[in-house]
């Protein structure tokens, strides 16, 4: 259980404290509600790149990592399709400093076509790096505009192409800042050995006189395909890959905990169903996994494999539906359910230790609707038995629900 106070200012910022007498460091962690579900289609990439821009600037001469680093601390963030997160990691004698720069980046960020095509060259070297120069790393670019066709999910966090990101004007990063990075559309957690009569007078000196803008309201449409969805591609890739998707609920469906229990149960450990049967008895694969991609809105559980030389994708592909079937018409033994839900409810209480990870775990429910979910999570899984696994299996696990893209290796890779 952890404990916290919730209350808000006046100007519509979330503020989150979480004391913690045995911590060393101070945690200040803001989370913004906006990922690249909150693009254009025409405009995406725009939140991770704004990520970039909210460490430049000028802080008395000096970057915003300089001035951090200058006060002992250390800082971070990251973006994905539904929020943007920045934590500052500092000594808590110097809590103030990291409150200051939150608050100075939120009211006056610097934003010049300078900053912005100095970020915008490091941005599409990262989409170079990660998306285009390794093998496989195109496949989200493939895979999300066929699972979740019509929906804000349609495109990976880093954009579409690079072109994209080109196409970004100074206009829209400043209307980007104005709509979404406000107090109203915020939430300032704190974890750390400092008390609540410390630190709430100075969240009111450097957040108070910050002005709401309320964000516009944007629904994420969604729209599902009845039909199986395939896509072949032949690259330059050193195995024949298969990624086979099927989409599932959004966070605050109560069946979003067991399709994660399902991920885990299918590839969670060696002794997991698909790494069992299909890498060591079947010999099928040469490596095999299952997981979430957990949005807040509706996600995907995603099953990515390779196979064995001389086994075919097609081949492969029958035997991972085979396993499926079985655990949709066959329920799951008592004793191999449990231990996953064991396994899952350790993770969480191992991670009530990092301080860091509260910040962000509370930050992260606040922005789902309610931060006492946080407390509640143990619970969701502990419920789970092996009828729900059952049932929510048969739902999930059928071919009009699936999208299934094949990377097939061209032989064209270059000698060494």
């Amino acid at each position: 259980m952890v404990n916290y106070k919730k209350y808000h200012l006046d100007n519509g910022l979330t503020v989150i404290i979480h004391e913690d007498p045995m911590a060393t460091v101070q945690i200040t962690n803001v989370l913004y509600k906006v990922g690249s579900k909150n693009e254009e289609p025409d405009k995406t990439g725009l939140a991770h790149l704004f990520e970039h821009l909210m460490f430049e600037g000028d802080y008395d001469g000096n970057s915003f990592d300089e001035v951090l680093q200058l006060a002992g601390g250390d800082c971070n963030a990251f973006t994905n399709a539904d929020i943007t997160n920045y934590y500052n990691i500092l000594p808590p004698q110097n809590i103030e400093i990291g409150l200051q720069l939150e608050a100075y980046r939120m009211k006056n960020l610097a934003l010049t076509p300078e900053l912005i095509d100095t970020q915008r060259s490091v941005v599409i070297e990262e989409f170079k790096e990660t998306c285009l120069n390794v093998p496989y790393g195109d496949v989200w670019h493939h895979t999300l505009p066929l699972a979740q066709k019509g929906s804000s999910y349609a495109w990976p966090v880093i954009g579409k192409n690079i072109k994209t990101i080109q196409s970004l004007s100074y206009d829209h990063f400043a209307d980007f800042y104005r709509r979404f990075y406000n107090p109203d559309n915020a939430i300032l957690c704190l974890s750390g050995p400092l008390s609540i009569q410390d630190l709430e007078p100075l969240i009111a000196k450097y957040f108070d006189s910050i002005p709401s803008a309320p964000t516009p309201i944007q629904k994420p449409t969604h729209q599902i395909d009845p039909t199986p969805r395939t896509l072949s591609i032949e690259k330059n890739i050193p195995i024949d890959c298969i990624w086979i998707c099927f989409n599932m609920c959004t966070q605050s469906n109560p069946e979003y905990y067991t399709v994660d229990i399902i991920s885990d149960i299918l590839s969670s450990g060696k002794s997991s169903i698909l790494f069992e049967q299909l890498v060591k008895k079947q010999q099928v694969a040469l490596g095999i996994n299952a997981y979430i991609s957990g949005n807040i809105g509706p996600g995907l559980l995603i099953i990515e494999a390779k196979p064995r030389p001389h086994i075919s994708l097609e081949q492969l592909e029958t035997a991972i539906w085979r396993e499926l079937n079985h655990l949709k018409t066959q329920p799951i033994a008592q004793r191999e359910l449990q231990k996953h839900i064991n396994y899952v409810e350790n993770a969480l209480q191992f991670s009530e230790i990092d301080g860091l990870h509260k910040a962000m775990q509370l930050a992260y429910y606040e922005a789902l609707g309610d931060v006492e979910l946080y407390n509640k999570t143990i619970d969701h899984y502990q419920n789970i038995d092996r009828t729900l696994v059952q049932n929510v299996s048969a739902q999930l696990f059928t071919k009009n629900n699936s999208t299934t893209i094949k990377y097939i290796a061209n032989g064209d890779l270059p000698s060494a």
